[in-house]
């Protein structure tokens, strides 16, 4: 019997289209276009590659039906690359328009994702949606759910309500506010409820938050405050409710500057111009000694300085720098007519805040009361670390200024140097004896704020100044993220929590070997802390991890120390099917060595060769065949690999496929 020709498929592809086409029923989708019918058309006939070319532009487009369907299709890897990051982001976007199937199926995804309240609480909310639309699958789950439990601040972790706030749950936080719990909450990063949900672009939660909670003006760690944020973000509700509430309209942020600096470098002019209406001082300047009208001039920003000009606003023409005075008389008069700004400061704090050394040495030889402090409890010596000018304060420890001080927000010297990036400071103050350990109000160390502005030798400074040091372990894991191998080899040795859990069940060595940080990674290993194969709540050992992200070297060095090869992921992936997603054919040579189970399958079926052909890997498909994979296995949707490689558009792939097969998979392929 002669071999069927391989090319009729392609041939009859066309006319199989159209009688397909003549048979299809009115469709639930409501009043769509012609161009969304060919498309189910499409996926019927399995030729996904080119359903995927079809539903991408009208995705983008933002139609909700090509949004649901494009979904689906990255969330089972046919035509594309399975991508469940991609799949819920554009099944949000749908669900967002009030898609009755999105809705479920986001519910699903974030259900299955994480068992936490807050997930279930967003889970529930899309059950609801989807559900009111008539949706009896969504209704059916709902039927499921219980209410939340009582919510007492045992039952409610803080890292739940932060979670919840980054989801935009508002059934859980607006179940919290009616319950009276207490939401005047800090994260890590001294972020603020109110904050948390500015930041993660969910204006409309962050009103909620600003009537029932007492910190709506309260800065993070890095002295950013809600203003100064929504001001950027361009929330002018936001900037109009703190307003009444009578938040100091000339705030600045970390790089100094202010909330009208911020409406007009980001081209929000309602917002700045609503703070003009309000008497923002338009003539403060940044860090960088930027005012209003410098950044209204620079750039393309004609509204911005169409703004500024009807205030009388303009950029002042470049003049010859005029010689400091040093004159005390004269600077104690000019403070007088025009230091409104600084109103409560002592005169010593206004010198050096202006950067008048002159009038500053004048000032300290005064001997003036070093201890006195502005209306926000920062001494001279505060002013002069937070601007890093180490002339200031080596006058100012010289004649005895307390260098263990603190402000309003329990800041002492040592931490705005350190904040400030001055070395020469912190090493000053230190041989003063400064205190490394004083932590601020919102419990943050000089050494955390070094090593969160990746301050590399001012944090082994402080390390080294100190033997014993607060929250080491939590600093670890800081400069793991920031990939600061170097701080982190010193930090392991001091670490008395090193093999702890985080909230996800993750260690030290996970995200270490998630990050790729191979010398940190045998640090870790070599403290003999660790179980080797913990897995994180998602399934994920450290090795799993590695092979996830790419990192071959920290792979490499985790199967030396004896990493179990044969654990799966909540999905099923095995760690051949992660280094196969990764796209890494080392790591997939790696394991093949290793003689892991070429043919093991995941919760929807797939196999290692399915994911290679998939996404096209013409060589780790190759790989995989010579390993014994099955070529005859087929997924959840009756799918092999063959098939899967056709569908999505890759051809050499299938052909190989199909060349390796026997005669009786020819036959019928």
């Amino acid at each position: 019997m002669a071999l069927p020709d391989r090319d009729i498929g392609t041939r009859m592809k066309p006319i199989l289209l159209i009688l397909t086409c003549l048979f299809i029923t009115t469709s639930a989708w409501g009043n769509l276009d012609l161009s969304l019918d060919e498309i189910e058309s499409l996926i019927r006939l399995r030729d996904y590659s080119e359903a995927v070319n079809r539903l991408k532009p009208l995705a983008d487009k933002g139609e909700p039906e090509a949004l649901y369907r494009l979904a689906g299709l990255y969330r089972s890897g046919r035509g594309v690359g399975r991508n469940l990051e991609k799949a819920t982001e554009l099944y949000h976007a749908a669900a967002m328009a009030g898609h009755a199937d999105a809705q479920f199926a986001l519910a699903l995804l974030i259900e299955k994702s994480n068992d936490s309240p807050s997930s279930r609480g967003e889970a529930r909310r899309w059950y609801q949606k989807s559900a009111v639309q008539g949706h009896q699958r969504a209704a059916k789950k709902l039927g499921q759910f219980q209410d939340l439990p009582e919510l007492t601040d045992r039952v409610i972790s803080r890292e739940d309500i932060f979670n919840a706030i980054r989801h935009n749950d508002e059934i859980l936080i607006n179940a919290l506010l009616a319950s009276g719990a207490n939401l005047d909450l800090n994260d890590r990063h001294g972020n603020s409820t109110v904050m948390a949900a500015l930041r993660a672009g969910w204006p409309h939660l962050a009103v909620s938050l600003i009537d029932n909670t007492r910190q709506f003006d309260q800065p993070n760690s890095l002295g950013n405050r809600p203003l100064t944020v929504a001001s950027a973000k361009g929330y002018k509700n936001i900037v109009s409710i703190l307003l009444d509430k009578k938040v100091d309209i000339d705030q600045s942020d970390a790089r100094g500057d202010s909330a009208l600096m911020l409406a007009i470098k980001n081209k929000n002019i309602e917002i700045a111009e609503l703070l003009l209406k309000r008497g923002a001082d338009h003539s403060l300047v940044n860090k960088k000694g930027k005012s209003v009208a410098d950044l209204a001039y620079a750039g393309d920003n004609p509204a911005g300085r169409a703004l500024v000009a009807s205030y009388g606003i303009i950029k002042p023409v470049a003049e010859a720098r005029k010689p400091v005075t040093s004159d005390l008389e004269a600077f104690k008069k000019s403070v007088r007519q025009h230091g409104e700004r600084y109103a409560g400061w002592p005169l010593l704090n206004i010198s050096i805040e202006l950067g008048d050394h002159s009038i500053t040495q004048q000032l300290i030889e005064q001997e003036p009361d070093f201890a006195a402090t502005d209306p926000e409890g920062n001494s001279a010596l505060h002013v002069a670390a937070r601007k890093g000018d180490y002339a200031s304060l080596r006058q100012l420890v010289s004649h005895g200024a307390n260098v263990n001080a603190t402000n309003d927000r329990n800041e002492s010297g040592l931490y705005l140097a350190a904040e400030a990036g001055s070395l020469k400071s912190v090493n000053l103050l230190l041989q003063k004896r400064a205190d490394p350990s004083i932590k601020t109000k919102l419990e943050v160390t000089p050494l955390e704020i070094a090593v969160e502005t990746r301050r590399l030798k001012i944090a082994e400074a402080l390390l080294k100044a100190k033997k014993s040091y607060p929250g080491v372990h939590r600093v670890l894991l800081q400069a793991i993220e920031k990939n600061m191998e170097r701080l982190s080899y010193v930090l392991i040795k001091r670490d008395s929590e090193l093999g702890s859990l985080d909230d996800q069940g993750r260690t030290a060595l996970w995200h270490s070997a998630s990050n790729g940080l191979l010398r940190t990674t045998e640090n870790l290993l070599a403290s003999g802390k660790f179980d080797l194969n913990r897995a994180d709540v998602n399934g994920y050992s450290a090795l799993a991890q590695a092979i996830k992200n790419g990192h071959e070297k920290v792979t490499r060095l985790l199967v030396k120390w004896g990493a179990d090869l044969t654990m799966q992921t909540q999905e099923g992936n095995t760690l051949l099917m992660l280094a196969i997603l990764s796209e890494k054919s080392e790591i997939v040579g790696l394991l093949l060595q290793r003689y892991v189970d070429v043919n093991t399958q995941n919760t929807v079926g797939d196999t290692a060769l399915m994911m290679a052909a998939a996404t096209g890997q013409d060589r780790v498909i190759e790989m995989l065949i010579k390993a014994g994979a099955d070529m005859q296995l087929r997924n959840m949707e009756e799918l092999n690999a063959y098939q899967i490689a056709q569908n999505a558009g890759h051809q050499d792939a299938a052909e190989f496929i199909r060349e390796k097969s026997n005669f009786v998979f020819k036959l019928f392929n």
